[in-house]
């Protein structure tokens, strides 16, 4: 099952981003599930310093109000942690995509939260891509014992659901 952490300073915002990736997950019946949902950054990173779980999948505000982090000092952070995380930002600050690039923090998408129904689809799109990626890279990849693949295993979640997860290195 792959782990959604979720960081975005704003509450309101930030349960409307929970709620269209929860409904995806539902609607798609993707083996993702939402693990930690917070407006603080320093609360995400260290739940995923506990976490034993590496490659999720992490959605990101870009500007947080933290006297520590924006979003890509976050981003960083994360990719020193879990280097073969998926990381998408979704920001009000469409000008700022350019930073992913000089952070370094190789983000798999930057999404514009200005109009909800634009949101909705993007939230739906990306996370549709991801899985398509994941599915893809499971595809090219030779099998190991026992249905196992490099990093990946992909197969169907509990109730017939689409989706994959993590099974460690």
């Amino acid at each position: 099952m792959i782990q959604i952490l979720l960081c975005d300073d704003d509450d309101q915002i930030r349960e409307e981003i929970e709620k269209q990736i929860r409904n995806q997950i539902l609607i798609c019946q993707y083996d993702f599930q939402i693990c930690q949902s917070t407006n603080s950054p320093s609360a995400l990173l260290n739940y995923l310093k506990q976490m034993r779980q590496r490659q999720n999948l992490y959605f990101l505000d870009v500007e947080l109000k933290d006297s520590k982090y924006d979003g890509f000092l976050l981003g960083q952070e994360i990719r020193q942690a879990d280097p073969a995380g998926i990381i998408v930002y979704i920001t009000s600050f469409r000008d700022l995509a350019y930073k992913t690039f000089q952070y370094h923090v190789e983000a798999f998408d930057y999404i514009i939260k200005d109009h909800p129904g634009k949101l909705s689809g993007s939230i739906a799109k990306c996370l549709r891509d991801i899985f398509d990626r994941m599915s893809a890279q499971c595809a090219s990849r030779p099998r190991r014992g026992g249905g196992r693949f490099w990093g990946w295993v992909w197969g169907w979640g509990g109730g017939g659901g689409r989706g994959g997860g993590c099974v460690g290195w």
